[in-house]
């Protein structure tokens, strides 16, 4: 070697190779081995060796850090970074540990690595091996999902040509909490272009659509893969993505700029060794949703990581809130202006469709977040929000509105929202009498109107508006159904979103504490009458066409104009309650009730 920094190195291993203190340390593993504690020699053994490389590794860079003038490295870090580090021979160091320890078992524990410890050639040692995701069990049958086979493979590929490559975020966090991963990002100390080139030239498609933030896309066996440059994010003037990125070789340093310990875990799927520098593994097992180092500064970088935590503490059961990030989130609320409806809208919908979204909302209106986001909804909870006690025992407007998104859990994004937002017209419309009764009359057509205005502030599309809309407009109609003319009934049945205005009509009647709420609910009435329908003779039929209709009455001497349409409305009517079931019916429908359409004798 020709650098003066990794003749450090290899003197470094020349006198730890000597070192009692290491000696004493594989002695140890050596008993544990002789014990029949197999796992145990396994842990001293890969400790011993973690040390010695940390401190060869440490030697190089401080030499690295006089000659080229750059930070020195904390020797704990490179610890906890070395085992995904690529070893000469195109093997991680972890990989490199076990391939030794076998030959530590071999020899019933006399065997030492030589003393260029991390040369591809020491003690004939190959760079083999393909460990699992995660503990390999004790059969070595662990089975990976193909998806997750696809993305170690990546992994593999980058590793071998040097690069520290790693599963990052929500695979990691997922695996460690017992879940299914649903996709595997990559982590790696490859720069964008290497990765764009390695790929490309491995015949996978390559999409850089992310290529100035150091993120690639690889398309393997039909999965999108993203992998992304380690880096060091710069300074973030407006509140929301960084001015610049600077490319780092440490893992360190990458989980250092991301938002919450939950989503700074690391793991090296070739030897399943998980690299945690901020207690993402302590946090997971306590259940609880803390940031990565100070809170203020992580949400004064990227203000939508306010969102994050509802999302996730909706998402997660059992799991609360650092009392730090709260506070935090209270102080930084008045800034989540600054992101775009777009993003305010995807957070809300992982909110909403969550398994638990009372959680997060109540998040968000504890720490302010609605107040700014959602101030329709933050008045509910105020003295506007009050409800008549006997049509309400159960309080505030808010209270409710939170029992009825309980009771939508599993619908749509849409009918959730709808649920959010039904009764946001109550504060506006609230009147309060003598005897204490409140009434909030007309507060589903304004709240309709308000909920336009949210739609447009969240940037849903046309159709997402109008479903959204229809929800909070017709949430009270649906209460009256029972008392409907038949034809108005049908009419509100051939709806397109009609299932979702049962949910919210049900939900709303038993997203109350009052002992009669789910008597109230239509569901099983309207349910019935759909499939009652469906026998109906075919002209009274959901959807049916109409038999009257302006060829129909064109034919009969009426002239084309305003009159036409009421004659046809009233006829759809009619013809929805069984008056007729046919054309010749119809006409003698028509000579009755309308006498001018009659021929002239």
């Amino acid at each position: 070697r020709s650098q003066p920094e990794q003749v450090g190195r290899e003197l470094a291993h020349l006198s730890l190779s000597r070192d009692a203190k290491f000696e004493a340390g594989f002695q140890l593993a050596a008993r544990q081995l002789k014990s029949g504690n197999a796992e145990q020699a396994w842990t001293l053994f890969r400790e011993t060796r973690l040390a010695q490389e940390t401190r060869a590794h440490h030697q190089e860079n401080v030499i690295a850090s006089q000659i080229k003038g750059t930070q020195v490295l904390d020797p704990a870090h490179l610890k906890l970074e070395m085992g995904a580090w690529p070893a000469p021979g195109g093997v991680s160091y972890e990989m490199r540990f076990r391939q030794e320890f076998a030959q530590f078992q071999s020899t019933n524990g006399q065997y030492r690595p030589g003393s260029r410890f991390d040369s591809p050639s020491s003690n004939g040692i190959e760079g083999r091996g393909e460990p699992s995701f995660g503990k390999e069990p004790p059969d070595g049958k662990t089975i990976l999902s193909a998806q997750q086979e696809t993305a170690t493979r990546l992994v593999r590929d980058l590793q071998k040509e040097g690069f520290i490559a790693v599963f990052a975020g929500g695979s990691v966090r997922d695996a460690e909490m017992g879940r299914t991963p649903k996709d595997f990002d990559i982590a790696t100390s490859a720069r964008p272009e290497d990765v764009e080139t390695l790929f490309a030239a491995r015949g996978y498609k390559v999409i850089p659509t992310g290529k100035q933030f150091g993120v690639i896309n690889v398309i393997a066996n039909g999965e999108t893969f993203e992998i992304a440059t380690l880096r060091n994010d710069g300074q973030y003037s407006d509140g929301r993505r960084p001015d610049a990125v600077q490319y780092v070789s440490s893992l360190y340093e990458d989980a250092a700029r991301r938002d919450l310990t939950m989503n700074a875990l690391f793991k090296d799927p070739t030897t399943g060794v998980t690299y945690d520098f901020f207690g993402g593994k302590q946090d997971l097992a306590q259940k609880t949703i803390r940031t990565v180092g100070d809170p203020l500064r992580r949400f004064s970088e990227d203000n939508l990581r306010m969102l994050r935590v509802p999302r996730f503490a909706s998402r997660f059961q059992g799991f609360t809130v650092a009392p730090e990030v709260i506070e935090a989130m209270k102080i930084q609320s008045p800034e989540i202006s600054k992101v775009s409806g777009e993003r305010i809208r995807q957070e809300l919908k992982g909110i909403l469709t969550s398994g638990q979204p009372e959680l997060g909302l109540e998040l968000m209106m504890k720490t302010g977040l609605m107040k700014q986001i959602l101030p329709e909804v933050s008045e509910t909870a105020g003295a506007k929000g009050m409800q008549d006690p006997t049509w309400h025992p159960e309080g505030s407007t808010w209270t409710h509105t939170k029992m009825v998104v309980n009771a939508l859990r599993g619908e749509r994004f849409e009918v959730m929202l709808g649920g959010l937002l039904h009764d946001i017209g109550k504060p506006v419309t609230q009147m309060i009498y003598p005897d204490g009764s409140i009434s909030n009359h007309g507060h589903a057509e304004v709240g309709a109107e308000m909920a336009r205005n949210v739609a447009n502030r969240l940037r849903l599309s046309n159709s997402q508006k109008a479903e959204v809309v229809s929800l909070v407009e017709l949430h009270m109609r649906m209460h009256n159904v029972r008392e409907m003319r038949p034809s108005k009934l049908v009419d509100l049945l051939e709806r397109p979103n009609i299932q979702d205005l049962i949910a919210l009509q049900h939900a709303d009647s038993t997203g109350t504490l009052r002992a009669d709420g789910a008597a109230k609910s239509n569901r099983s009435f309207l349910l019935e009458k759909l499939e009652e329908l469906k026998s109906a003779d075919p002209s009274r039929q959901l959807n049916a066409r109409p038999i009257v209709d302006g060829h129909m009455l064109q034919s009969m001497g009426l002239k084309q104009g305003q009159r036409i349409g009421q004659i046809k409305n009233a006829a759809r009517d009619a013809q929805r309650e069984g008056a007729f079931l046919n054309p010749e019916e119809a006409r003698l429908w028509l000579f009755e009730h309308f006498p001018e359409l009659k021929p002239q004798s």
